[in-house]
Order: C-alpha cells, then structure tokens, then sequence
C-alpha cells in the first residue's frame, strides 16, 4: 500500500465523503473529505482539503467549502464544523479565511495534542 492509500483508508471508519474535483477546464486540482454526520456533535464536518501544488493560492479550496457549505444548508444545516492541531496555524488561517470561527479549544487524551475546533454558519 502507498501512503496515499492508507492515508485515505485512515478515514474509512467515519463514513464520510471523498471528493475530485477539478478545474474549470476538467482537469483535477484537489480533493477533499467531509461527513454529513459526525458522531461527537451530529453535525456536518470538513476533514480535509488537499489542493495539487500547482494549484493553490487560486481560491479553489474556498470554493470547495462553499459547494460543501451549500449542500450542507440545503440538507437543514446551519453550521459546518472542522478541526485542527493548535499547531497547524497555515490550516488555522487557511480556515479563516472562509469564514470558520474559532469556538474553543480541545486535548485530546491519546495524542496529548490541543485542537481548535472552529465552525462556519451556513
């Protein structure tokens, strides 16, 4: 197995969606993981968006949250949710720029890391 496949089969147990998407010329510039339903809060979370080097700095992934987003508030949601180690500030910006507030902060008692959970009204 490669690490992008077990990086893919790390999230399996979740249920949540893996997505391509691409350029509007067709061509793939990204994908991204999110759950409709996360089991912590029953509420609809990003887990990641990964952007081909080439392609960022372009606004796609702003663009991937607002699809996501919309199709979230059309399914009754009002907040769409993502997490990250404190120490990810890139990906903490990143999520500020799109509009994720940051809601409080978490240890997780297996890794001893801090995460900023953040949300996003829809």
């Amino acid at each position: 197995m490669n690490d992008l496949e077990v990086y893919l089969r790390s999230y399996e147990m979740f249920q949540g969606s893996w997505r391509v998407w691409n350029s509007p010329n067709n061509e793939p510039i990204g994908i991204s993981y999110h759950l409709d339903w996360a089991p912590s809060n029953e509420r609809p979370w990003l887990g990641t968006i990964l952007i081909h080097p080439n392609e960022r700095n372009k606004g796609y992934g702003k663009r991937i949250i607002q699809q996501i987003g919309q199709e979230q508030r059309e399914n009754g949601h009002k907040a769409l949710y993502a997490s990250s180690p404190a120490i990810y500030d890139d990906w903490l910006k990143f999520l500020g720029k799109c509009q994720f507030e940051q809601v409080k902060l978490e240890t997780n008692n297996t890794n001893n890391l801090d995460y900023i959970i953040c949300v996003k009204p829809l």
